[in-house]
């Protein structure tokens, strides 16, 4: 059982998990590397005239930097750099500033010049590796060290919430059916699920419902106390989980879930706290 009220520990698990993510993350985006050709979807040819219209020295300049080789060869040295990010926090050594840095670099990287497509993973991944950055930056400084946990701890509530509340007052959402809608799609569609909840409506109505409830609760994870506060991220883990199985939303388990450790941290503390303030009365 991790202890979530040590920073140490907090924070490589973070690393662990969110590190995983990326990199399943950038095999994908190997894959696709047919899309980063002239003629593909994500044509540089096309996009740095958004970008650079009116800088034609830049485009000339930037043009091997953001080629389909050159986003290959940065995707491959993302790979390495993951793989070192994970050895070296599995044999439990802290967050290395270099790596951390250059990973860091090249997410920014990647948000910039593959900018289509992006979704809440992406904006999360981003948020908890640029914390980690500080983290790595200024590793004695628990002031900070601690804010950087708090404002993973904030932004994975927040997000949640706010999903939860949009899903609320949706009536498409409350209508019960669009888990099955978006199940019955070709790009995030699985057609043996859908074919079953086609005949099952309470069914899918309760995994849409499901789905509302769990987000726009989340925060009540602040109210309990360990282990209850763990067991409780159980039903987010699963969401997620069941997203990438079903819906082929891999990163969405590595982001959210690598969020999961600086909440129970940032409870945890809470909860001392809590306990610590009648003896000063």
């Amino acid at each position: 059982m991790f202890d979530f009220t040590d920073i140490t520990v907090v924070i490589q698990l973070t690393g662990l998990i969110l590190g995983t993510g990326m990199f399943i993350s950038t095999l994908e985006y190997v894959f696709n590397r047919r899309e980063y050709q002239p003629d593909g979807l994500f044509s540089w040819h096309i996009w740095q005239e958004l970008e650079f219209r009116n800088y034609k020295t830049l485009k000339k300049v930037s043009a091997p930097f953001f080629s389909a080789q050159g986003v290959v060869m940065l995707l491959v040295i993302r790979l390495g750099l993951i793989a070192v990010f994970l050895y070296l926090l599995a044999i439990g050594q802290p967050l290395n500033f270099a790596v951390t840095t250059a990973l860091f670099l090249t997410q920014l990287y990647l948000n910039f010049r593959i900018p289509y497509g992006k979704d809440g993973s992406d904006q999360m991944s981003t948020i908890v590796l640029c914390m980690l950055f500080f983290i790595s930056a200024f590793p004695d400084n628990m002031l900070l060290v601690n804010s950087c946990l708090i404002f993973i701890a904030y932004q994975s509530i927040i997000s949640y919430l706010t999903a939860g509340i949009a899903k609320l007052i949706s009536p498409t959402w409350l209508k019960g059916d669009i888990v099955y809608d978006v199940l019955n799609t070709r790009t995030y569609g699985n057609k043996r699920i859908a074919s079953i909840l086609k005949d099952y409506k309470y069914i899918r109505r309760a995994f849409t419902y499901t789905t509302i409830g769990f987000e726009s609760l989340f925060f009540i994870v602040f109210f309990l106390r360990a282990p209850y506060n763990a067991l409780f991220l159980i039903i987010p883990f699963g969401f997620h989980l069941s997203s990438a199985l079903f819906m082929g939303l891999n990163s969405f388990v590595f982001a959210f879930v690598s969020t999961y450790p600086s909440v129970l941290y940032v409870v945890n503390r809470l909860h001392r706290v809590i306990d610590a303030l009648p003896s000063l009365f």
